[in-house]
This record gives C-alpha cells, sequence and structure tokens, in this order.
C-alpha cells in the first residue's frame, strides 16, 4: 500500500524486514449492508493487500 512511497524516498525502512506489530484492523459496517457489491469489494481488496505483506510467525 506504500510501495509507491517507499519508492519514491518519502519513506524508509527502520529495520530492513518486516516486523510484527500487535493489534489489527476491523472493517465495521451495518448488517443491512453485508450483501452491498462496494463493500464486498472493498473487504476483498483489503483482504488481498494484507495478504501480500503477511509473514510467517516465529
Amino acid at each position: 500500500m506504500a510501495a509507491a512511497d517507499v519508492a519514491a524516498g518519502r519513506l524508509h525502512s527502520l529495520f530492513g524486514r518486516p516486523v510484527a506489530a500487535p493489534g489489527g484492523y476491523h472493517l465495521v459496517y451495518p448488517p443491512a449492508l453485508a450483501g452491498d457489491r462496494r463493500l464486498r469489494n472493498i473487504r476483498g481488496w483489503l483482504l488481498a493487500e494484507a495478504g501480500r505483506f503477511t509473514t510467517p510467525r516465529a
């Protein structure tokens, strides 16, 4: 998600490797929107992006 900023030199890796962070994110929406195509699209995109950056836990 920040690849363009890293490539442009605006962001730098502090540790030279991925670092696990405690916590997480939650996508929250009213039950009435569960079938909304737009919500399904953004959820799918978020999951795909997150999957690109997961690392095995030690």
